[in-house]
């Protein structure tokens, strides 16, 4: 299983180090045709975190796959993001429905927090 990728003594901080090399890779998705990432998308990885604590895993997961939403941005790259770091097959909304539990919970925070980081290394553009 994936999840166990990480040590259960390891820190969160630990954890997040870990992933963070990755996600500015795997963040480079969100980015435009001059290297640059919208700088809605580091408000909607905010929100994101805030949601699964606040909601629970499914919901947020399942609002931000909501293709009929109207976003500046497209959010399901970010869970685009999420599935690469994770490195799962399947779409982020079914494996979180087949996983929901705090293992994965803590573990889609972590990532979530990583790609925080990550947008950040880049230069962020304002509509």
């Amino acid at each position: 299983m994936v999840l166990l990728k990480f040590q259960k003594s390891e820190t969160m901080k630990k954890r997040i180090e870990t992933l963070v090399p990755e996600a500015i890779d795997v963040v480079a998705i969100l980015t435009n045709d001059k290297g640059q990432i919208p700088s809605e998308y580091n408000g909607y990885i905010s929100s994101f975190g805030a949601s699964v604590i606040q909601s629970g895993l499914v919901p947020a997961v399942a609002f931000y796959s909501n293709e009929s939403s109207k976003s500046d941005q497209d959010k399901k790259k970010l869970l685009i993001a999420i599935t690469k770091l994770m490195k799962i097959e399947k779409s982020l909304l079914n494996y979180v429905c087949d996983n929901d539990n705090s293992k994965t919970k803590n573990w889609i925070i972590d990532i979530t927090t990583a790609i925080k980081l990550a947008i950040r290394t880049y230069e962020l553009t304002k509509k």
